[in-house]
């Protein structure tokens, strides 16, 4: 049994958070927009809908991509014992936010706040990470370089640009980018150019503008990539975000 302990719950705009770390465990969940959150090594895309975990002492950044709203969920480190001991991005279900809602209206010391928590546990134990984070590399130059690739992804950015900017032989820059990310350039590639358009979606913009800003010269093929490594469309994905607009 996890020891008796508080939660508080806040709905609020969510703000640019340099990074920091806090002395217990939070919940984010996004109600409206999308936010970059970065955290160990990796990034994720955050769109409304989804709830993300950071344990207590885990340096994170947050970066709201257009206005965004979402409400968080502190929980003392008492509470913490059978919850995630890494970062991660959550599919909501509504289990899951029923019971941190629930929690919300609980005085500290209610005895429901024990099992709520237990229930958090195990929902998320069950539903697992929604995805695992793009994984940045480590090396300073390389990681420069993806870093500003994923402010601003070309389709068409080739490996030996990449290499170049990275001042390395394309080569070994092949070989220490595929080490450290666990993926090929064109995967790591692709998935970056994903990680951007959600957060160009969330916002209104529209598919070919998306296209068209990324580096594709049709829409057709950006959709395409797209439903390959999200499993729907991009108009299917903006749908879904503006009916919780609603």
């Amino acid at each position: 049994m996890i020891a008796r302990a508080n939660v508080r719950v806040e709905t609020h705009a969510l703000h640019v958070a340099s990074p920091h770390a806090h002395d217990r465990g939070q919940f984010t969940f996004v109600e409206q927009g999308a936010c970059s959150l970065e955290a160990g090594g990796r990034v994720w895309a955050v769109p409304a809908g989804k709830l993300y975990w950071i344990p207590a002492g885990v340096i994170h950044a947050a970066v709201p991509r257009g206005p965004v709203r979402g409400w968080l969920a502190v929980v003392p480190q008492a509470l913490v014992s059978h919850l995630p001991d890494d970062v991660c991005v959550l599919k909501a279900s509504p289990l899951l936010l029923a019971a941190l809602e629930r929690m919300r209206s609980l005085a500290p010391e209610d005895a429901l706040i024990v099992p709520l928590t237990e229930i958090v546990a195990l929902e998320i134990a069950s539903i697992g990470p929604d995805a695992p984070g793009l994984t940045l590399p480590h090396a300073s130059k390389m990681r420069d370089w993806a870093l500003r690739f994923l402010a601003s992804p070309n389709a068409r950015a080739g490996i030996d640009e990449a290499a170049a900017a990275a001042a390395m032989s394309r080569r070994s820059f092949t070989r220490h980018f595929e080490q450290e990310v666990g993926l090929s350039f064109a995967q790591w590639k692709r998935a970056a150019i994903v990680h951007y358009a959600i957060a160009r979606l969330a916002e209104g913009r529209s598919v070919g503008d998306i296209a068209d800003e990324v580096g594709y010269e049709n829409a057709s093929a950006f959709i395409a990539m797209f439903k390959a490594c999200c499993g729907s469309s991009p108009r299917a994905f903006q749908k879904s975000q503006e009916l919780r607009q609603h």
